[in-house]
């Protein structure tokens, strides 16, 4: 039962890792990223 519960709560950090690190890039948008600091037309 350890073992179980050390690799779900290593799984658990993996998730939140990932997703921390997809949501802090630009998004991309039709295959370029889209800068938060510049407008709609500018990107």
């Amino acid at each position: 039962m350890r073992r179980f519960a050390t690799l779900l709560l290593a799984g658990t950090i993996a998730v939140s890792a990932l997703a921390t690190a997809a949501y802090a890039e630009n998004p991309m948008v039709g295959g370029a990223a889209m800068f938060a600091n510049k407008t709609i037309v500018d990107n």
